[in-house]
């Protein structure tokens, strides 16, 4: 799954309330444009790892498929926010790795890369 398609299943799900969030909701939640949201969603940007563990709180949608029974909540996303910087990369190091992410690079840049090829 890629992050663009993730963002929109977290939208839709929003805590199972059966009302899709609008991408001006969840950008408000953030403290984020709408813009921003819509290019996350369509690969053009990525959010950063605390907007998107954000966005996981904020819907309750989880971050891997095998664990949907324990979406992330205020009370971890605080735990990680006092998380030493080498336990960050380590999270930021498993979402990109199910997200089939390279270690670098964001995907704008490896979309760009990838026309450039073609």
């Amino acid at each position: 799954m890629k992050v663009g398609e993730w963002v929109a299943r977290a939208r839709a799900h929003n805590r199972g309330q059966g009302r899709k969030l609008t991408q001006q909701e969840l950008a408000d939640e953030l403290s984020v444009s709408k813009q921003n949201v819509s290019a996350w969603e369509n690969g053009h940007h990525e959010p950063s790892i605390n907007q998107f563990l954000r966005i996981a709180a904020i819907t309750g949608y989880p971050i891997a498929e095998e664990r949907r029974s324990c979406p992330l909540s205020e009370e971890v996303l605080t735990a990680l926010s006092t998380a030493t910087a080498d336990d960050q990369r380590r999270i930021e190091n498993q979402i990109r790795a199910y997200f089939e992410l390279p270690a670098s690079g964001s995907p704008k840049e490896l979309l760009e890369k990838e026309s450039d090829a073609a």
